[in-house]
């Protein structure tokens, strides 16, 4: 593992405003936010998300896929209905006919 575990061993997300919109906190992964839903919900970009990992917090890019798979992507069905959006950045070209 990287130089800085701690980042492994803290709770990864809060929940807060008047909605109840979740979001990361540790990591915070500022770096990966895209935008917001009409409905509140941050949008992170997964490709960004492993990226800060690697940058920030020194893991390997195995490392931080393995992290963000288990840890933030199995846990968006436990934050509830403004849980985060992990969007997959794909080519507009592949869906467009």
């Amino acid at each position: 593992m990287g130089k800085e575990d701690n980042v492994f061993e803290s709770f990864i997300y809060e929940i807060g405003g008047d909605d109840g919109t979740a979001y990361f906190v540790n990591p915070t992964y500022v770096d990966a936010i895209q935008g917001v839903t009409t409905d509140n919900r941050i949008v992170y970009s997964y490709e960004k998300m492993v990226q800060y990992l690697v940058e920030h917090e020194y893991v390997t890019e195995e490392e931080a896929i393995d992290y963000i798979d288990y840890n933030c992507i199995r846990g968006l069905g436990y934050m509830g209905d403004h849980s985060p959006i992990i969007m997959y950045e794909r080519d507009v070209d592949e869906y467009i006919l």
